[in-house]
């Protein structure tokens, strides 16, 4: 994620993604650790909610993206596909 450059709470930042992925998926902790702005989840640990992954990532980073303060967001799918314009 991109973040316009002021301090941000992390909260503010990965709650919605939090919320909208308990509102799909159900509860759950989704993010496994955080680097700066960047949220780390492992969808394949939760198997017992047969996810797709791809989806989850898509879930995540629209919600992501509806934070006013974000200017972009990028999922390692975009990343690694070179889709990240």
């Amino acid at each position: 994620m991109e973040h316009a450059g002021r301090a941000y709470d992390q909260a503010d930042l990965f709650g919605p993604i939090k919320s909208a992925l308990d509102a799909k998926f159900g509860k759950s902790e989704w993010i496994l650790d955080t680097a700066g702005t960047s949220p780390y989840f492992e969808p394949r640990s939760h198997p017992e909610k047969g996810l797709d992954e791809a989806e989850v990532r898509r879930v995540a980073a629209k919600a992501a993206a509806a934070v006013p303060t974000v200017l972009r967001v990028y999922t390692g799918d975009q990343l690694q596909s070179g889709g990240a314009e």
